[in-house]
Protein backbone atom coordinates (compact mmCIF):
# COMPACT_ATOMS: atom_id res chain seq x y z
CA UNK A 1 0.00 0.00 0.00
CA UNK A 2 1.19 3.48 -0.69
CA UNK A 3 2.83 4.89 2.41
CA UNK A 4 1.69 8.03 4.17
CA UNK A 5 4.65 10.16 3.14
CA UNK A 6 4.04 9.41 -0.54
CA UNK A 7 0.38 10.37 -0.13
CA UNK A 8 1.34 13.61 1.59
CA UNK A 9 3.66 14.38 -1.33
CA UNK A 10 0.84 13.71 -3.82
CA UNK A 11 -1.55 15.99 -1.93
CA UNK A 12 0.96 18.82 -1.32
CA UNK A 13 -0.88 21.08 -3.83
CA UNK A 14 -4.07 20.85 -1.77
CA UNK A 15 -4.93 22.23 1.62
CA UNK A 16 -5.54 18.76 3.12
CA UNK A 17 -4.18 18.21 6.60
CA UNK A 18 -2.08 15.21 7.54
CA UNK A 19 -5.06 13.84 9.51
CA UNK A 20 -7.31 14.02 6.44
CA UNK A 21 -4.72 12.22 4.32
CA UNK A 22 -4.43 9.52 7.00
CA UNK A 23 -8.22 9.16 6.92
CA UNK A 24 -8.18 8.63 3.16
CA UNK A 25 -5.56 5.92 3.50
CA UNK A 26 -7.08 4.15 6.52
CA UNK A 27 -10.76 4.38 5.67
CA UNK A 28 -10.13 3.56 2.02
CA UNK A 29 -8.73 0.24 3.19
CA UNK A 30 -11.54 -0.30 5.72
CA UNK A 31 -14.14 0.46 3.06
CA UNK A 32 -12.67 -2.32 0.96
CA UNK A 33 -12.91 -4.71 3.93
CA UNK A 34 -16.60 -3.88 4.36
CA UNK A 35 -17.19 -4.27 0.62
CA UNK A 36 -15.70 -7.77 0.76
CA UNK A 37 -17.73 -8.61 3.86
CA UNK A 38 -20.99 -8.41 1.91
CA UNK A 39 -24.41 -6.87 2.10
CA UNK A 40 -24.73 -6.96 5.88
CA UNK A 41 -21.83 -4.49 6.17
CA UNK A 42 -23.26 -1.91 3.75
CA UNK A 43 -24.40 0.34 6.58
CA UNK A 44 -20.79 0.43 7.81
CA UNK A 45 -19.58 1.31 4.32
CA UNK A 46 -22.09 4.16 4.17
CA UNK A 47 -21.18 5.31 7.68
CA UNK A 48 -17.45 5.46 6.87
CA UNK A 49 -18.16 7.32 3.67
CA UNK A 50 -20.52 9.82 5.31
CA UNK A 51 -18.41 10.50 8.36
CA UNK A 52 -14.84 10.40 7.06
CA UNK A 53 -14.43 10.22 3.28
CA UNK A 54 -17.23 12.27 1.71
CA UNK A 55 -16.35 15.51 3.55
CA UNK A 56 -12.87 15.21 2.00
CA UNK A 57 -13.83 13.90 -1.46
CA UNK A 58 -16.49 16.50 -2.20
CA UNK A 59 -13.88 19.25 -2.47
CA UNK A 60 -13.38 20.73 -5.91
CA UNK A 61 -9.87 19.38 -6.57
CA UNK A 62 -11.09 15.77 -6.29
CA UNK A 63 -13.84 16.38 -8.86
CA UNK A 64 -11.47 17.33 -11.71
CA UNK A 65 -9.58 14.55 -13.53
CA UNK A 66 -6.97 17.11 -14.60
CA UNK A 67 -6.19 18.01 -10.98
CA UNK A 68 -2.49 17.79 -9.97
CA UNK A 69 -3.31 15.13 -7.38
CA UNK A 70 -4.02 12.67 -10.20
CA UNK A 71 -0.82 13.34 -12.18
CA UNK A 72 1.07 10.43 -10.61
CA UNK A 73 -1.81 7.98 -11.10
CA UNK A 74 -0.94 4.77 -12.88
CA UNK A 75 -4.10 4.61 -14.96
CA UNK A 76 -6.11 7.55 -16.28
CA UNK A 77 -9.04 5.18 -16.79
CA UNK A 78 -9.17 4.48 -13.03
CA UNK A 79 -8.93 8.22 -12.30
CA UNK A 80 -11.84 8.95 -14.66
CA UNK A 81 -13.90 6.18 -13.04
CA UNK A 82 -13.09 7.51 -9.56
CA UNK A 83 -14.01 11.09 -10.49
CA UNK A 84 -17.22 9.92 -12.16
CA UNK A 85 -18.28 8.14 -8.95
CA UNK A 86 -17.62 11.34 -7.01
CA UNK A 87 -19.70 13.37 -9.44
CA UNK A 88 -22.46 10.76 -9.36
CA UNK A 89 -22.52 10.83 -5.57
CA UNK A 90 -22.66 14.63 -5.61
CA UNK A 91 -25.63 14.47 -7.97
CA UNK A 92 -27.40 11.79 -5.87
CA UNK A 93 -26.88 13.67 -2.62
CA UNK A 94 -28.22 16.91 -4.09
CA UNK A 95 -31.47 15.23 -5.13
CA UNK A 96 -34.18 14.25 -2.65
CA UNK A 97 -35.84 11.20 -4.12
CA UNK A 98 -36.46 8.98 -1.11
CA UNK A 99 -35.63 5.27 -1.01
CA UNK A 100 -34.23 5.16 -4.53
CA UNK A 101 -31.38 7.42 -3.43
CA UNK A 102 -30.18 4.76 -0.98
CA UNK A 103 -29.83 2.11 -3.71
CA UNK A 104 -28.10 4.46 -6.13
CA UNK A 105 -25.78 5.78 -3.44
CA UNK A 106 -24.79 2.28 -2.33
CA UNK A 107 -24.06 1.23 -5.91
CA UNK A 108 -21.91 4.34 -6.39
CA UNK A 109 -20.06 3.61 -3.13
CA UNK A 110 -19.45 0.01 -4.17
CA UNK A 111 -18.05 1.17 -7.52
CA UNK A 112 -15.72 3.67 -5.88
CA UNK A 113 -14.63 1.24 -3.17
CA UNK A 114 -13.64 -1.29 -5.84
CA UNK A 115 -11.18 1.34 -7.13
CA UNK A 116 -9.39 1.89 -3.80
CA UNK A 117 -6.95 -1.05 -4.21
CA UNK A 118 -5.71 0.46 -7.48
CA UNK A 119 -5.67 4.05 -6.23
CA UNK A 120 -3.92 3.21 -2.96
CA UNK A 121 -1.59 0.63 -4.56
CA UNK A 122 -2.57 -2.40 -2.47
CA UNK A 123 -0.04 -5.20 -2.40
CA UNK A 124 -0.55 -8.88 -1.55
CA UNK A 125 -0.34 -8.30 2.20
CA UNK A 126 -3.07 -5.62 1.98
CA UNK A 127 -5.34 -7.93 0.02
CA UNK A 128 -4.68 -10.72 2.52
CA UNK A 129 -5.45 -8.36 5.43
CA UNK A 130 -8.72 -7.26 3.80
CA UNK A 131 -9.78 -10.85 3.09
CA UNK A 132 -9.00 -11.93 6.64
CA UNK A 133 -10.83 -8.98 8.22
CA UNK A 134 -13.89 -9.42 6.01
CA UNK A 135 -13.98 -13.13 6.87
CA UNK A 136 -13.86 -12.29 10.59
CA UNK A 137 -16.68 -9.78 10.14
CA UNK A 138 -18.80 -12.34 8.28
CA UNK A 139 -18.26 -14.97 10.97
CA UNK A 140 -19.14 -12.49 13.71
CA UNK A 141 -22.27 -11.45 11.87
CA UNK A 142 -23.34 -15.09 11.47
CA UNK A 143 -22.88 -15.68 15.23
CA UNK A 144 -24.92 -12.57 16.04
CA UNK A 145 -27.62 -13.58 13.58
CA UNK A 146 -27.85 -17.04 15.16
CA UNK A 147 -27.97 -15.55 18.67
CA UNK A 148 -30.76 -13.12 17.71
CA UNK A 149 -32.73 -15.93 16.06
CA UNK A 150 -32.44 -18.07 19.21
CA UNK A 151 -33.48 -15.14 21.39
CA UNK A 152 -36.49 -14.52 19.16
CA UNK A 153 -37.51 -18.17 19.46
CA UNK A 154 -37.24 -18.02 23.26
CA UNK A 155 -39.29 -14.81 23.36
CA UNK A 156 -41.90 -16.47 21.19
CA UNK A 157 -42.07 -19.47 23.51
CA UNK A 158 -42.31 -17.20 26.56
CA UNK A 159 -45.06 -15.05 25.03
CA UNK A 160 -46.85 -18.12 23.68
CA UNK A 161 -46.85 -19.69 27.13
CA UNK A 162 -48.27 -16.48 28.60
CA UNK A 163 -51.01 -16.36 26.01
CA UNK A 164 -51.97 -20.00 26.59
CA UNK A 165 -52.06 -19.40 30.36
CA UNK A 166 -54.25 -16.32 29.81
CA UNK A 167 -56.65 -18.22 27.58
CA UNK A 168 -56.80 -21.06 30.12
CA UNK A 169 -57.61 -18.57 32.85
CA UNK A 170 -60.38 -17.01 30.76
CA UNK A 171 -61.88 -20.43 30.02
CA UNK A 172 -61.75 -21.36 33.70
CA UNK A 173 -63.36 -18.08 34.77
CA UNK A 174 -66.03 -18.26 32.06
CA UNK A 175 -66.81 -21.85 33.13
CA UNK A 176 -67.26 -20.73 36.76
CA UNK A 177 -69.49 -17.85 35.65
CA UNK A 178 -71.64 -20.18 33.54
CA UNK A 179 -71.77 -22.67 36.40
CA UNK A 180 -72.93 -20.04 38.88
CA UNK A 181 -75.91 -19.05 36.74
CA UNK A 182 -77.40 -22.54 36.85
Amino acid sequence: MINLEELIEIFKTTNLTRTEIEKIRHFGKMSYVYLLAGKFAEYKLLKINDRYLWPIFRRHYFLKPSSPIYQSAVSKKIVRAFVSTLREELKIRSSNRGDRVWRELMETLRQRTRLFPSLLAFDDSDFHFCQLQSQKLSERWQRLKKRHRNQAIMRGIKYGTGIVAGIGTLIYISGKIKGSKK
